[in-house]
């Protein structure tokens, strides 16, 4: 019987055709051998598409996963590059540990004209142990003081000018403040923001006087006749008078002459600059350490408090009989306004400790600063006598010489926004950023140390344009660089007067930086100005200002890593001149 090739199971076991060869039939296999075979081979197929199954869900995994590999490279490598794109760029010469201190040391201004070359408006220095410091310039200072909750002001002087670090390694086992709260309000900027406006001022001209003519007398070396002449250390000596005038500003007419306030007071800033400077390049254990040890403000904030607290006392059990009918108000001083202000969002008033030390931070931060803003005005007029001339002539038009009538003197007004234009510190408005922060194309990251190059921005005449072409239309034209002081500067009395407010020297805006601007503005600056030209007045009246040293080898002054600047420790002649006192 002969079969057909074709049979249904042809297709589905493969054995089948062992029965049939090119139409023969296998008849030397046995059904048992044939069924030994089967099986066999039909383990084999089974496990050869098992082991498919395994190689193509292995290789499935590879190519996922090398492909996966390669995304993540590019992503990483496309992050990378806007990362590199927006990354605020070096200048370079930055030191191993050193960074670019050796340059700030040198000329800090250099150092910032080449920052600007290299890299653009905005670029990046390092400090000692490489810390980044990212330096703004031009219209992007702007922008940070008109950004409060992208950069914190306050926490960045901390950082440079640690006062409140200092104070607590010194006095924070003997005074504790209470946790401060955000709602709370500062008894420092609350109370000069609110107390120390022009309109104001008015209640501190007598004792600004009685404490200029206290230094005086205090200061043998200013007690001369017509035609005497004496070598006036000028840092000692306005250091002293500005102490006391301040002393009594700020405390009142009770305690304001005690001599151990006003020489702790002269004393304390330079000491904090000292603690500041340690605090500020070496790591916290070893300067907590030499500062307590060597360093310590214990004592002089023992003194300030020995002296200021009994007086708040006296103060605070004066106005409770002042609001039962009884004793006369006090006089105004800081303490005492600070006394009044808000009490805390739990209720509680500031205790006499609290204002002590709040008393402590305002003189720190006033004292030091007036004195630099006298000298570096009398070091002007000491090389230009014919300045003098004319701002005497000025005076003397005056029915009498107060705080109040020497305000409107516009020369004198003119000289000290011009000192504070030229002399501007040429790294300061310190800030530090609260979250990354975008500029153009740039990111600072969060909690990074910002700073404003502010005399840089002085001398640019790309961002002082109007201060540039101001004088076109002013009565008393001036066409001086930029970089060359010019007292006449802001003399652009116009016909209608429109701008006189604009120039003066307390104004703030994008072409005058040094007090800073919108919520960062310095609320101090009119009572600083006040007292600047009072001092100065009375001093041109009194005294023939000389220099020790010819103008052509005039010194400059001193900077600290572009930090701070301080005029020239260098000696003026002071000739007493015959004058009527007013």
């Amino acid at each position: 019987m002969r079969h057909s090739y074709y049979s249904p199971t042809a297709t589905t076991d493969p054995f089948s055709s062992l029965w049939h060869h090119g139409g023969n039939v296998l008849t030397t296999a046995s059904s048992n051998t044939f069924q030994k075979l089967k099986e066999v081979f039909l383990v084999w197929n089974h496990s050869r598409h098992q082991k498919h199954w395994i190689t193509t869900t292995t290789l499935t995994i590879i190519v996922a996963y090398g492909s996966y590999t390669f995304y993540k490279t590019i992503l990483r490598r496309k992050q990378r590059q806007q990362k590199d794109a927006s990354e605020v760029k070096l200048v370079s010469g930055a030191l191993p540990w050193m960074g670019h201190l050796l340059d700030l040391h040198r000329d800090p201004d250099a150092l910032i004209h080449r920052g600007k070359t290299q890299v653009g408006p905005l670029f990046r220095i390092q400090l000692a142990n490489n810390t980044n410091v990212y330096v703004l310039t031009g219209p992007w200072i702007d922008e940070m003081l008109h950004s409060p909750r992208r950069f914190n002001g306050y926490a960045g002087f901390q950082i440079v000018m640690p006062i409140e670090r200092s104070i607590q390694i010194s006095y924070g086992h003997k005074f504790k403040p209470a946790p401060s709260n955000p709602r709370d309000k500062d008894p420092v900027g609350y109370t000069v923001r609110e107390n120390f406006k022009p309109n104001n001022l008015g209640i501190f001209s007598a004792r600004i006087q009685q404490g200029f003519n206290k230094a005086l007398n205090d200061i043998p070396q200013l007690q001369m006749g017509p035609g005497e002449m004496r070598i006036i250390q000028m840092e000692d000596t306005m250091a002293w008078m500005v102490s006391q005038i301040s002393c009594l500003c700020l405390t009142g007419t009770e305690i304001g002459y005690n001599k151990d306030l006003v020489h702790t007071m002269r004393c304390l800033a330079p000491k904090i600059a000292k603690t500041a400077l340690v605090l500020s390049f070496f790591p916290n254990w070893i300067s907590e350490y030499i500062v307590q040890k060597y360093l310590s403000l214990e004592k002089d904030l023992d003194t300030i408090m020995e002296i200021v607290v009994p007086e708040l006392e006296r103060i605070q059990n004066k106005d409770k009989r002042f609001l039962d009918g009884g004793d006369e108000e006090d006089e105004s001083s800081f303490i005492s306004m600070a006394l009044n202000i808000p009490p805390k969002s739990n209720g509680t008033s500031r205790t006499p400790k609290e204002i002590t030390i709040a008393f402590t931070k305002v003189a720190l931060g006033s004292i030091d600063t007036t004195r630099d803003i006298v000298i570096f005005i009398l070091y002007e007029l000491a090389y230009n006598p014919t300045l003098v001339q004319e701002l005497r002539v000025e005076i003397e038009k005056l029915d009498k010489r107060t705080p109040d009538t020497i305000q409107n003197i516009r020369l004198l007004d003119s000289i000290l926004r011009e000192v504070l234009r030229c002399k501007a510190i040429s790294l300061t408005l310190l800030h530090k950023t609260s979250q990354d922060v975008r500029l153009s194309d740039k990111v600072i990251p969060h909690d990074s140390l910002v700073i404003g190059a502010i005399n840089d921005a002085h001398m640019d005449p790309t961002v002082m344009k109007e201060t540039t072409t101001m004088n076109e239309s002013s009565i008393h034209p001036s066409s001086s660089p930029l970089t060359q002081f010019d007292p006449y500067r802001y003399m652009n009395i116009t016909n209608n007067g429109e701008d006189d407010e604009k120039w003066k020297s307390t104004s703030i805006g994008p072409e005058f930086l040094t007090f800073g601007l919108s919520a960062h503005a310095c609320p101090g600056r009119f009572f600083a100005a006040y007292q600047v030209k009072y001092i100065v007045a009375e001093l041109v009246m009194r005294y023939n200002i000389i220099p020790t040293i010819p103008s052509h080898e005039r010194p400059k002054d001193h900077q600290f890593l572009g930090l701070t600047r301080t005029p020239p420790n260098i000696p003026l002649i002071f000739e007493g001149r015959s004058q009527e006192i007013m």
